[in-house]
């Protein structure tokens, strides 16, 4: 079994860290199957005392996970949810949103809870669509309502006047470039032509300078574009440099001039507990 056993954040750099408290620790429990069953987040500036935030988890005996709770101080800070799975062990409600599944187990729908009943499915929120391969190409999100109790929007479940977002993939089922595309036009029925958001560059000859087959490439770019200008010129507006290790691990990320963005140090095993010396979206 291989997991995240605890992470610390802050403490050193400039940046957002800088309003932080100096210290952040996290740490994750597991049941003997290997499922979480507890997750703690110490916002505090000592060490983990086990006496912050958790999330509970409570599992059926496998690995279908029945139940949450939030406590704070080992006082409960919210009822229970009941989490629920379809036939087929999916999450199909985990407390917020409901979730719906294809038959090969991909995540085409998530839908709002129904406002007389939060276990029955309501409004739809979000729909996604894949290509032959299983590569995700489509994610539409229904976002033109008012913010509701917990912050997201309560729309009507109409994904066609929302915009949507594109994925775009080489012929090595690489993620190449990402594409913002706008709701459907009255006039004609169809959706605009894509707008590109992103664009990411990998290694020509993978990590170990091998053949392109050896399918050992990785992203070391990252660019993001402004919206058209009157004339339909994109600019460039970020650019985010990726550094691996040999192992492939991401160890730094650099800005355009070359400052470090953030960076991340691994354990032996390659599970990282990050130090970040400033933190980029």
């Amino acid at each position: 079994m291989s997991g995240p056993g605890g992470v610390q954040t802050g403490g050193a750099g400039q940046g957002p860290l800088t309003a932080r408290p100096a210290r952040r620790a996290q740490s994750w429990d597991y049941d003997s199957p290997g499922n979480i069953k507890g997750f703690r987040d110490d916002l505090s500036e000592a060490e983990p005392a086990g006496d912050n935030t958790l999330w509970g988890t409570a599992h059926d005996g496998g690995d279908k996970a029945t139940q949450r709770q939030k406590t704070v101080n080992g006082v409960p800070a919210s009822a229970a949810v009941v989490l629920l799975s379809d036939e087929l062990g999916n999450l199909a409600y985990d407390g917020r949103w409901h979730f719906e599944y294809d038959v090969l187990g991909r995540m085409i729908g998530a839908y709002r809870p129904s406002a007389v009943d939060p276990q029955v499915r309501g409004t739809l929120f979000a729909r996604f669509g894949y290509n032959a391969m299983g590569q995700r190409v489509t994610a539409a999100y229904d976002v033109d309502g008012a913010p509701d109790s917990l912050g997201y929007p309560a729309g009507d479940g109409d994904l066609s006047n929302n915009p949507r977002e594109v994925f775009a993939y080489d012929d090595k089922w690489q993620l190449v470039a990402v594409f913002n595309q706008g709701p459907v036009e009255s006039g004609t029925g169809a959706r605009p032509p894509p707008v590109l958001k992103e664009r990411y560059v990998y290694h020509a000859a993978g990590m170990r300078g091998m053949s392109l087959s050896q399918g050992l490439d990785r992203v070391v770019k990252r660019e993001r574009f402004a919206a058209p200008d009157a004339q339909g010129v994109q600019n460039l507006s970020d650019e985010v440099y990726y550094l691996q290790n040999r192992r492939g691990d991401v160890t730094e990320l650099l800005g355009p001039d070359g400052q470090v963005i953030e960076r991340v140090r691994y354990t032996v095993y390659g599970e990282a507990p990050p130090r970040r010396v400033n933190c980029v979206d």
